[in-house]
């Protein structure tokens, strides 16, 4: 059975580069990641926002890549 949360991410999340390092660590520990909004600020001074389903195979799994990634982007993260 796969397990899945959705998260949200706002901010200067691609020039920042958070972005590609959150979605490395979803793949580095085994999990998946599906984008279901992903809205691009249209100047440099406009902040974007995401939302993604991360997904692992296990509960213990999703909780991991989770505490990871909010590690990873405590600011960003919703």
């Amino acid at each position: 059975m796969v397990e899945s949360q959705e998260i949200e991410l706002a901010g200067h999340i691609i020039d920042s580069g958070i972005m590609t390092q959150l979605f490395d660590k979803v793949m580095d520990m085994g999990g998946n990641f599906e984008i279901l909004v992903f809205d691009i600020g249209k100047k440099k001074t406009d902040p974007s926002y995401a939302r993604l389903r991360i997904k692992a195979s296990s509960k213990d799994k999703l909780q991991s890549i989770l505490s990871e990634l909010t590690a990873l982007a405590p600011a960003r993260l919703k």
